[in-house]
């Protein structure tokens, strides 16, 4: 996946940029990205010229984004597991539904902890400048839309 931003923030290797094309947005549901640019951190690690303001091109490969989704998700999707199987064995007569409360609690605390590791240790499969964009046009080839007639004279 390619994406061009502006950078926001340079320390040492990390940047941060508010990327995101907004007219791209238009079918998303998250109202804060859409209308601000979603905000993230990518890496120089080719080492580039980089400045407050610019705007760059920016790349995360597919495989990286994957790791990174079983890294958020797994830890508290075992908890809940944990959480439901534990209260069952030390509180045997306790209901389904107390089972389940304590695993969805476990869960949220899950995501809550997955949150913060991550927020204080940066993740090392994080996003790569590619290069610095002079040109806003040729920073990410664009697909001409495909003309076709369906029948009636209208074309899309």
């Amino acid at each position: 996946m390619k994406e061009i931003g502006r950078i926001q923030m340079i320390k040492g290797d990390l940047v941060t940029i508010k990327g995101g094309e907004l007219s791209a947005c238009v079918g998303c549901s998250n109202s804060e990205c859409k209308g601000n640019g979603n905000i993230f951190t990518a890496k120089n690690s080719l080492h580039l010229p980089l400045q407050e303001g610019q705007t760059v091109e920016v790349e995360n490969k597919a495989s990286t984004s994957f790791i990174q989704g079983i890294e958020v998700l797994l830890p508290p999707v075992i908890l809940f597991i944990l959480g439901y199987v534990l209260t069952g064995t030390i509180v045997p007569t306790s209901s389904d539904d107390v089972r389940v409360g304590i695993g969805v609690a476990a869960l949220f605390l899950g995501f809550f902890i997955t949150y913060w590791i991550r927020k204080l240790i940066p993740s090392q499969g994080a996003p790569v400048v590619t290069r610095i964009v002079f040109n806003h046009s040729e920073a990410i080839a664009v697909e001409p839309k495909a003309i076709a007639d369906f029948g009636n004279g209208i074309q899309a």
